[in-house]
């Protein structure tokens, strides 16, 4: 289970980045940051865990609600990104 949730918050991840969010790395961490806001995809994915509800509601806040996290957008395809 535990490598389903990595999975979920690197797919998390490459979704945020798509839609502007900045990669920021130091030694021993990392996030995504957009604006004030900061977020670890992965730490998200291990605290939600498998909770449809709440993973329902930060996906709407995140503004990524409905999106297909597994499929590669265009930027991603053409290496925009």
């Amino acid at each position: 289970m535990n490598h389903a949730k990595h999975v979920i918050g690197v797919a998390l991840a490459l979704r945020l980045v798509e839609r502007g969010w900045r990669l920021k790395q130091f030694p021993g961490t990392f996030f995504l940051e957009l604006g004030d806001a900061r977020l670890n995809p992965l730490e998200l994915a291990f605290e939600l865990g498998g909770e449809a509800m709440k993973w329902e509601t930060k996906c709407e806040e995140l503004g990524v609600a409905g999106q297909q996290v597994w499929l590669p957008s265009e930027r991603v395809a053409s290496g925009a990104v």
